[in-house]
């Protein structure tokens, strides 16, 4: 096993408690044993965390769990937090923490925007390939796609939407309740 190069395996976990155990498992079953599973929890609240870890003690080889900053167990309320360059410093330090020298790497949803940017302006080394999942690769047209979607919905929920938008005001219930119209559809 020593020639086989260790492969890195990154898992985001968020809320999956009933489907973790299967997908870990489906890792650990592979013929191929030279493997490491990272776990990234982004801050559940359903027990996925605390059986990451009970999912460590099962099986002999490495098991990471990191929680990202600014979610779960690392939560805080900080200044400059939620800007790009926070995140994009943040995967560069735990790469390098990790010793991840070479590394296929998956970005979902708000990762996959922060991944083309870590691509495209850090073009950092050993970057083997990305998979992008449910993420936007233009904000102008994801926005343009958002209202257009909101043209569908009630005139009065239109009308809440455009309100919050202009005012910076999303308090509101009538604009809560649009929003959660909106997330329904």
């Amino acid at each position: 096993m020593d020639d086989m190069p260790l492969i890195t395996v990154i898992v985001p976990v968020y809320n999956i408690l009933e489907y973790l155990p299967r997908c870990v498992r489906s890792i650990t079953a592979q013929s191929y044993r030279n493997l490491e599973i990272l776990l990234v929890d982004d801050g559940s609240t359903d027990g996925t965390g605390d059986l990451c870890e009970r999912l460590a003690e099962e099986d002999g080889r490495q098991l990471i769990m990191y929680d990202q900053l600014g979610c779960g167990q690392s939560w805080a309320e900080q200044e400059g937090l939620w800007h790009m360059e926070t995140w994009l410093n943040e995967l560069a330090a735990l790469r390098e923490h990790l010793g991840l020298g070479e590394v296929h790497l998956l970005g979902q949803s708000w990762g996959g925007m922060l991944l083309l940017e870590y691509v495209c302006r850090r073009k950092p080394e050993g970057v083997k390939s990305i998979i992008l999942s449910s993420t936007l690769p233009s904000s102008r047209m994801w926005g343009e796609e958002q209202h257009r979607m909101i043209r569908f919905l009630p005139p009065e929920m239109q009308e809440a939407i455009a309100r919050a938008e202009a005012t910076g005001d999303y308090t509101g219930a009538d604009y809560q309740a649009a929003e959660a119209e909106y997330m329904l559809r």
